[in-house]
């Protein structure tokens, strides 16, 4: 996935920004919107089940701005969680009373190390399909999610669990091949920033298991200054025996499996794959 590029519409209100100016004024926004609209618990509530009460040192990669991973905390764990988005971590402290036992630094996914010594790993909020790579990562996608799976491994203790939860369809393409746009996030953050983001031209390639489209951003300013953004986007999507091959090479022995928060077991009316496994 390529970073979001912006151009500025001609004004008479302000300079022009630079590429790094309007790329935080982005991540601003994203971060306040997602806080807004990204809202659901299931994803949490059922980690929390599957984890059990007794408290645990559990790390969450990619914990954004701390929907899950303070959630964890006042359950009553530890919980440390790292994210390349410094936006998203500036928004936990509000969240995180400090009574809780709770840590978040920035770090990238796969630049940096991970902790080690866990009791739990949370991959969820589909991580798994969302990771971004950088360009030439070897390998490409499909393999950057084999190496966040190893990489979860490589935190946990002997007999550690790993809770994962993403998007998972039988048939991919009903759900990709979609050229109409859609749009992801809409409104207006603390800093007076209104806009919309938005994705379109999806195609799916069956062979490889790539889907694609378009990332567009629109935003207008307080003053008036208007900024457009694009970029292109390509994930992997794997198969569910994909998955169970690479929790097996990492030494993964699958617990449970549902296709959604019901517990229904996966299917063509499933859209989720969530996995609980044990560390051998």
């Amino acid at each position: 996935m390529s970073r979001m590029s912006f151009t500025q519409s001609p004004s008479e209100n302000g300079e022009n920004l630079t590429a790094q100016q309007a790329g935080a004024i982005y991540a601003h926004w994203t971060a306040a919107l997602y806080d807004k609209e990204e809202t659901q618990t299931e994803d949490f509530e059922m980690a929390l089940t599957l984890l059990g009460e007794k408290p645990l040192r559990i790390l969450e990669p990619c914990c954004g701005s701390g929907r899950i991973l303070v959630p964890l905390a006042k359950a009553g764990h530890c919980a440390v969680g790292f994210d390349r988005d410094l936006e998203m971590l500036r928004r936990i402290p509000a969240k995180a009373p400090e009574q809780l036992d709770i840590h978040s630094y920035q770090a990238d996914l796969f630049a940096h190390s991970w902790p080690e010594g866990f009791d739990a790993v949370v991959l969820a909020g589909n991580i798994l399909i969302n990771i971004e790579i950088a360009d030439g990562f070897p390998g490409g996608y499909k393999a950057a999610q084999q190496e966040l799976i190893n990489r979860a491994a490589g935190a946990l203790k002997t007999g550690g669990h790993l809770y994962l939860d993403f998007n998972h369809f039988e048939y991919p393409e009903r759900f990709f091949d979609d050229p109409k746009e859609r749009i992801i996030f809409e409104g207006t953050d603390d800093q007076g920033v209104t806009g919309h983001m938005s994705i379109s031209n999806g195609h799916f390639d069956a062979a490889a298991r790539m889907a694609y489209n378009d990332r567009f951003a629109k935003l207008t300013l307080p003053d008036g200054r208007q900024l457009h953004g694009q970029a292109k986007s390509a994930k992997h999507i794997p198969t569910l025996a994909q998955m169970q091959g690479w929790l097996l090479d990492a030494g993964f022995v699958p617990l449970a499996l549902y296709g959604d928060y019901d517990r229904r077991p996966i299917s063509e009316k499933t859209m989720r794959a969530l996995i609980f496994a044990q560390k051998q």
